[in-house]
């Protein structure tokens, strides 16, 4: 059974995680994007997008007391999509995650005062550290802590998130509260309603309120997940939309849309600079930008984790992710996966042209907006199709209107796109960069589903069946086949199994090893490589061989086979589905201390993993055990790839095999 994740989470360990993916950048740079493209319109644009927030929330909550699991919008896309778009939608949601967690790292780490890292560097000891390095090295070191915090368990990273977000609600508040005293009426008057630009101004200042899916992530881990995450996100989307409409209101109250879109600094700092707030005010505020920064990207340390989890349960991408740490009950190797991918993106970043941070949060909200608007109108659209589809599946919270207004937000979102794509001229190159990375995902689900899917898996090797005999010397070296044959003890006459022929490459030397007296029995899944096969022994003579197609062979003995002395596979355990059933069968029809040599490769290119239980040498003796099997594992290294060697006898009795 597979382990689940432990239930530690209430409410506001929900509520805080919540809240820190939900208030993002924009409550820095929002405000000036928004008055840029509309002005005081923009206010406008703030309180749509105010209503929308507490709205989509609604239906994320709807799906989440439909399906509480670890995969969050993962599992909701796979019960509406399928498996090939629920894919597309995890992988594009964990990549835009990381990228934008190594990205708040690396602003973080750019608004902090030179005083703290000098911009012409300096001395330790006698070494030079430059600004650049030591800025890199400083965001390297913050994401493997935020990535330890979330391997210390959620319980752990829920706390710190309760103690970052009641510290972000206090920046808010000290900046609300005294600018709220200071608002010049006439800068919030004179609204022009040109709703082009309230449109593009909502497009753009989306991204503040980006962030649903988080909370669903941690379902798994939640009591009562069904109706404490649907509480969560909604009262936690009417907070922040409430609290960031009135930043907006107090910025261009205080300072007029003319010195928003002219301020050079953060513009929650200059609103407190130009009321002339006590300097310990502007002290908290700016420190406060900093953590408020990290604590965005501490959100998607603990959340995404789990949605690779997820995607590894259903084998949709490397199975070993979905491992659970037995003492901190974290999905430890997903985080291990996490932390490198966004040093790699951190230290691309300091690399890149816009390494100081002046383009690159355009360039990533460039990005981000369209994508995430994207996904998030296929997600709010399954609420009113899963009503229709699953009307007698219970649901703890109900999405108001739910049957319908979906359609027409998702219908909205759908318009913001084309206006942008109307009104931004760096539009369609920025989705031609989009469309890329979707292509870029197709092979790597492709290589997943051949990998994990049997049916796809024949289809392969009959397409590949007259270049597997080309290169049969290659794939099979004659040293592995001598090994091989070397073991085989007083084979003559026996009855042989080959588990996997394939076309033939080990089959034409058993035959003639086993003798005219003998039996060979080559089992393979591809019609191809049958055929091949057959022509192959034929022309040798070997008509003690018998070529058998069994599409199913992934999953059975085949049952015309009673009898085996020997039992030979070369790169077939990998692809069992249900390996000690298999095993089972195969010693059902094997005398005591009948011979079994078994070949897979592992380490394919010395990158690819390997299928979880043949990862460890222990656990493959174990579930050999379990079969009835005393076996010999050792590794033989290859150029290419290494050579896992599975020898043994049908032994019940805990004796050593040499």
């Amino acid at each position: 059974m597979m382990a689940e994740l432990k239930k530690t989470m209430g409410f506001w360990m929900i509520a805080a995680i919540a809240f820190l993916n939900l208030v993002n950048t924009g409550m820095f740079f929002g405000v000036v994007i928004g008055a840029q493209q509309s002005g005081v319109d923009s206010l406008i644009a703030w309180g749509i997008l105010a209503a929308l927030s507490i709205y989509i929330a609604t239906c994320f909550g709807e799906l989440t007391s439909m399906f509480p699991s670890a995969g969050g919008v993962y599992e909701f896309a796979k019960q509406g999509y399928g498996r090939f778009v629920s894919f597309l939608i995890g992988w594009t949601l964990w990549v835009a995650g990381n990228i934008a967690t190594a990205l708040f790292t690396v602003a973080a780490i750019n608004a902090l005062p030179d005083s703290v890292i000098p911009a012409s560097g300096f001395f330790i000891g006698t070494l030079f550290v430059s600004a650049a390095i030591a800025k890199m090295m400083l965001a390297v070191t913050i994401i493997l802590l935020l990535n330890y915090i979330a391997y210390r368990g959620a319980e752990a990273s829920a706390r710190i998130m309760i103690l970052l977000s009641i510290f972000m609600v206090g920046v808010m508040l000290a900046v609300i509260v005294p600018g709220s005293t200071e608002i010049e009426i006439a800068n919030l008057s004179g609204f022009a309603l040109q709703w082009s630009g309230i449109m593009l101004a909502v497009f753009f200042l989306s991204e503040t309120f980006f962030g649903w899916e988080s909370a669903s992530y941690m379902s798994e881990e939640t009591e009562d997940a069904a109706r404490v995450v649907p509480r969560a996100l909604v009262a936690v989307s009417a907070f922040v939309a409430l609290m960031m409409l009135g930043i907006a209101i107090v910025t261009i109250g205080v300072l007029g849309t003319g010195r928003v879109i002219a301020s050079d600094t953060n513009i929650m700092l200059a609103v407190l600079q130009h009321i002339e707030a006590i300097p310990i005010l502007i002290t908290i505020v700016t420190v406060g930008i900093v953590v408020a920064i990290l604590g965005n990207a501490s959100g998607n340390t603990v959340s995404l984790p789990r949605l690779l989890l997820a995607m590894s349960r259903d084998k949709l991408f490397i199975e070993q992710f979905a491992d659970i740490h037995p003492r901190r009950q974290t999905p430890h190797k997903a985080i291990i996966f996490q932390a490198i991918v966004s040093i790699i993106i951190v230290l691309i970043a300091f690399a890149g042209p816009n390494a100081k941070g002046g383009g690159m949060y355009a360039q990533l909200l460039g990005l981000l907006v369209p994508v995430s608007l994207t996904l998030y109108a296929a997600i709010i659209i399954l609420v009113p199709y899963f009503r229709w589809r699953l009307p007698d599946k219970e649901r703890k919270f109900r999405a108001p209107l739910g049957s319908v207004l979906p359609v027409f937000v998702a219908g909205f979102f759908v318009a913001l796109l084309i206006l942008w794509t109307m009104g931004d001229p760096a539009a369609i190159s920025q989705l031609r960069l989009l469309g890329s990375f979707v292509f870029f995902s197709v092979p790597i689900y492709l290589l997943l589903s051949y990998f994990y899917d049997p049916d796809k898996l024949i289809g392969t090797l009959s397409f590949f069946s007259q270049i597997n005999l080309l290169l049969e010397n290659f794939l099979l070296p004659r040293r592995i086949r001598h090994e091989i044959l070397s073991m085989l003890h007083n084979a003559n006459g026996k009855h042989v199994l080959e588990f996997g022929s394939g076309v033939g490459t080990l089959t034409l030397h058993l035959a003639e090893h086993v003798g005219s007296e003998g039996k060979i029995y080559a089992v393979g899944l591809s019609e191809a490589d049958r055929n091949i096969l057959e022509r192959r022994v034929k022309k040798n003579g070997h008509l003690h061989v018998e070529a058998i197609h069994d599409p199913h062979l992934v999953n059975r003995v085949h049952p015309s086979i009673k009898y085996a002395d020997i039992v030979i596979s070369i790169n077939h355990l990998s692809y069992i589905q249900d390996v000690k059933k298999v095993l089972r069968e195969i010693g059902d029809i094997m005398p005591r201390r009948g011979q079994i040599y078994f070949v897979e490769y592992i380490d394919m290119f010395h990158i690819l993993p390997n299928p979880k239980w043949l990862s460890n040498i222990d656990t493959v003796r174990e579930v050999f055990a379990e079969a009835g099997f005393v076996v010999n594992v050792k590794v033989r290294h290859g150029i290419f790839w290494n050579y896992l060697h599975i020898s043994g006898i049908k032994e019940r009795k805990d004796i050593p095999y040499i």
